[in-house]
């Protein structure tokens, strides 16, 4: 394996020395306009979005355990799963 990823990168670096790199895209002259983004592409949507999905889901397991160790109803299966995380 050694032998063959060596052999790749002496390629490789022989032909970038010789023929150089050239980038496979390019910058058009002409200005276009860049079109408006969904409010979800904004910073402040990402955020929001990062941050309510895992506080819903903890909020929603940790109410199950605390409604059980308060009023003592019945007993709590589910703990040991969500321990584990």
């Amino acid at each position: 394996m050694s032998i063959l990823y060596k052999s790749f990168r002496g390629v490789s670096w022989k032909r970038i020395a010789i023929l150089g790199y050239k980038f496979p895209t390019g910058c058009r002259q002409i200005p276009r306009q860049i079109p408006q983004q969904p409010w979800y592409l904004d910073p402040v949507g990402i955020i929001l979005i990062a941050g309510v999905f895992p506080f819903a889901v903890v909020y929603f397991e940790l109410s199950f355990v605390f409604d059980t160790v308060w009023q003592m109803h019945h007993i709590q299966h589910f703990f040991g799963y969500v321990s584990i995380f």
